[in-house]
């Protein structure tokens, strides 16, 4: 797939000035990303050996990796239009991180910045090996980050390990700093017959790890719950005993998917609550 190049000419950020931002995708689906930042970096340049990584060097001669797994995984299936504002938001972020690491004020990252994103199959098997997910259900899987609050990036194994963060105990670890960052009323919106679950715009498809919530919920809907975490921001619900409930809730999704892959696509998969735990709907 060969797509053109997209450039944003003159994008103001705080007092830096993007000269030009390209994105460029190749053939064989690999992409990377060119910031001709005039202001801030003195050169970009790969990294041997890594085609989804990135060295830039700022002029107070420190370096700053970008990595473009996420931007790829994330980025490929969407619309040109959202392709091209994620390229933007992506540089954006660079250039916070360039700054923390010409200030010298980038935090380190810490058990309590671990939180759970939940990502499709198809993301996890683009991600690097050592990316810190793991199965949820059907299609779905976790994938771990740390949340600086201005910066979201992708955990990796030895990093987790070497905060002594064990896997058996991690989910645990992750869904309470989650519930830390969760406004402190959850809205929902929807026919009556199906809700979106409403949580500030980062974490909707994370609320399927939180028990009480689908505690909560079992008791307002009728049947089983049925749930369908489309995209990161989107986390529909329904009962099996609701009428109309199942029809709503895919109403709802394929209307959200109608002008193609939202955002931050993660399934279409229906998932059913059993207990304490999800399984596919049948």
């Amino acid at each position: 797939m060969i797509l053109p190049p997209v450039n944003v000419p003159g994008l103001s950020y705080s007092s830096l000035t993007l000269s030009a931002l390209t994105r460029r995708w190749t053939c064989c689906g690999r992409c990377f990303v060119t910031l001709e930042l005039t202001e801030l970096f003195s050169a970009i340049v790969d990294v041997p050996g890594n085609p989804v990584r990135l060295e830039a060097r700022t002029k107070s001669g420190q370096t700053v990796t970008i990595d473009l797994t996420n931007l790829i995984a994330d980025a490929k299936n969407a619309a040109p239009q959202e392709q091209q504002r994620r390229v933007v938001q992506f540089a954006k972020a660079t250039i916070d991180s360039a700054k923390l690491a010409a200030a010298g004020t980038q935090s380190a990252p810490t058990a309590a910045m671990v939180v759970p994103t939940i990502k499709s199959k198809a993301w996890v098997d683009s991600a690097p090996a050592d990316v810190a997910t793991e199965p949820l259900v059907a299609d779905l899987r976790i994938a771990y980050a740390f949340d600086r609050k201005d910066s979201l990036t992708y955990a990796r194994w030895p990093a987790l390990e070497a905060m002594g963060l064990q896997r058996p105990a991690l989910r645990q670890t992750a869904a309470q700093n989650l519930r830390t960052r969760l406004p402190r009323d959850l809205k929902t919106q929807g026919d009556g017959k199906s809700l979106m679950l409403i949580a500030g715009g980062n974490y909707e498809a994370s609320l399927l790890l939180l028990d009480e919530l689908w505690t909560q919920l079992s008791a307002a809907l009728a049947g089983d719950l049925i749930a369908c975490a489309l995209a990161r921001d989107v986390c529909l619900v329904t009962g099996t005993g609701v009428p109309g409930g199942r029809a709503s809730l895919q109403t709802a999704r394929d209307r959200i998917c109608a002008d193609g892959t939202p955002a931050n696509f993660i399934s279409k998969a229906l998932l059913l609550r059993r207990g304490a735990t999800w399984v596919p709907a049948t």
